[in-house]
């Protein structure tokens, strides 16, 4: 697949990626980057998995999650700080 618009490859729909947000609603008002809830009945995974139909395949979809569940579609990304990171084109 090409890349996306940050130079990635395959970033969506490999596995569901856990992030540090607990599943709950978000505040009504409009943000970047919102903050999850404090407290939940499940952390949140993202993106969608092999599993998924296409429409599911995005970065905006959630998923509550049992912290203490496990399953073959949903996983965790490695990344870094990219802060002062130069990209040469």
């Amino acid at each position: 697949f090409p890349p996306n618009d940050f130079g990635l490859h395959d970033i969506s729909g490999n596995a569901w990626e856990w992030v540090a947000d607990w599943h709950g609603q978000y505040s009504d008002k409009a943000s970047l980057d919102p903050l999850g809830a404090e407290e939940g009945f499940g952390r949140v995974a993202r993106g969608g998995s092999w599993l998924n139909y296409p429409g599911g395949l995005r970065v905006s979809m959630r998923l509550a999650f049992s912290p203490n569940g496990r399953t073959s579609n949903v996983g965790i990304r490695c990344a870094r700080d990219v802060t002062g990171l130069v990209i040469a084109e």
